[in-house]
């Protein structure tokens, strides 16, 4: 049974400016929480960050909000103080499958007090159409084996440019996300378990396509830090574009590849390093 008793959008509304981190999901990248309809299908998991400060009677509950209706979907207690480092709350197919507009939350006790996260916001829409498959992104100034390097000209320091292609699909005022994600592997996998995943090289640039845009294309840049100065050797970085219209995403690209080495033979660092 839930610990708390708040189920109106009034007492969900005063837990802005929570110290508790954001809730986050899998598989849903547009910035107004719009879930792709392979994700309605199959299911989803939310991922909870251990919470900085940890006591050893510590409560984790996650709420899902929707309708005016509020449920607890997960509850968990932590006695002994040891909270893993990342905690995961399945999202079923059947907990998706009403259209309208949801909320995900969670809400953590420790030290006796209740932290709760800022809202997710999550909009299900079984009505979308399938996405349509755009033509990938093209990492400039790459060797003919597809690297980044130390030779690599302009400098990597000075970050990469990335093409984008013109959209036929598209109409002026749709929302563009290019999404960039570094990995321990040369081949853009994240591995079992995400094992291969680098945390810190993440990037996501969003913007509003013009006419101009979208009939012959445009150069989107990326910067050295934090995505490129992440990985070092035998790793690699991706790039997905999505393009939205109110609010759905009707077209996603497939991922480009760069791989990375940074690594001269008799260095002891890498180049680029402080």
């Amino acid at each position: 049974m839930s610990r708390v008793n708040q189920s109106t959008e009034e007492a969900l509304r005063k837990m802005a400016g929570s110290l508790a981190d954001p809730i986050t999901v899998d598989g849903v990248t547009d910035v107004n929480g719009l879930i792709p309809l392979p994700i309605l299908a199959s299911g989803t998991v939310a991922r909870i960050t251990r919470w900085a400060e940890t006591s050893f009677d510590d409560h984790l509950e996650v709420f899902w909000f929707q309708g005016g209706a509020e449920t607890s979907i997960f509850e968990d207690d932590y006695p002994t103080g040891i909270v893993p480092s990342e905690i995961e709350v399945p999202i079923t197919p059947a907990r998706m499958a009403i259209d309208g507009t949801a909320f995900l939350y969670y809400i953590v006790t420790a030290f006796g007090m209740q932290d709760p996260s800022p809202r997710k916001q999550l909009i299900i829409d079984h009505t979308q159409a399938p996405e349509e498959m755009l033509e990938e992104a093209d990492f400039l100034n790459l060797t003919l084996w597809g690297y980044y390097n130390c030779f690599t000209v302009p400098p990597l320091t000075s970050g990469v440019d990335i093409a984008i292609a013109p959209q036929p699909l598209a109409l002026e005022g749709d929302q563009f996300s290019l999404h960039f994600q570094g990995y321990r592997s040369l081949n853009g996998s994240p591995g079992e378990g995400d094992v291969d995943v680098v945390p810190e090289a993440v990037e996501t640039f969003t913007k509003r396509l013009t006419d101009d845009e979208i009939k012959k294309g445009f150069i989107q840049h990326l910067p050295f830090a934090p995505c490129i100065k992440a990985l070092i050797n035998n790793d690699s970085l991706t790039a997905i574009y999505t393009i939205a219209r109110g609010g759905r995403i009707f077209g996603r690209s497939r991922a480009a590849l760069a791989k990375i080495d940074r690594i001269i033979a008799g260095h002891e660092k890498p180049c680029y390093s402080p």
